[in-house]
């Protein structure tokens, strides 16, 4: 169970979540103690259902009318603290191709942890000297942009 707890837990990206007794965990961390062989992986879109059905309050703390949790006697809340936050970010790179997964992991992911919309063009430039199998090309890089929703915006081949 650990290994899942580092894929579920992690910011980078998020595909599941997790059902342990009545609580919905996801896009937070688990303390370890939280996880046990009941946990039930859940689908980021029903993690997502539940964890807006399930309303959850702080241990200690009493609900307001308007919802609001408030602390229990004692605890006192931060206040006055401002997180600067950008509307758009626009990154233009060259990524070496074998880093693709470190982009997703370390860029994308996060923004998405964010609710960030993300909006990503590739330019694929490759050459051989001994030549690249046209069928390579048509049933196997074009069949797969394809089958993944890409939008061929120029398509060159020599």
């Amino acid at each position: 169970m650990k290994t899942l707890y580092v894929l579920i837990t992690t910011c980078h990206i998020h595909p599941f979540g997790l059902l342990i007794g009545d609580k919905v965990w996801y896009q937070e961390s688990i303390p370890p103690p939280e996880i046990s062989d009941e946990a039930i992986i859940l689908r980021k879109e029903i993690a997502v259902k539940m964890k807006g059905e399930i309303k959850e309050v702080e241990i200690g703390g009493h609900p307001t009318k308007a919802g609001e949790v408030v602390p229990p006697t004692g605890i006192v809340a931060p206040t006055g603290v401002v997180r600067e936050t950008l509307q758009r970010i626009m990154i233009e790179a060259e990524i070496p191709w074998d880093r693709l997964s470190d982009l997703v992991g370390g860029v994308l992911g996060p923004l998405n942890c964010e609710g960030a919309e993300i909006s990503l063009k590739i330019k694929i430039e490759a050459s051989s000297e001994k030549g690249i199998s046209k069928d390579t090309f048509e049933s196997e890089v074009m069949k797969t942009l394809r089958k993944i929703g890409a939008k061929i915006i120029k398509e060159e081949a020599k």
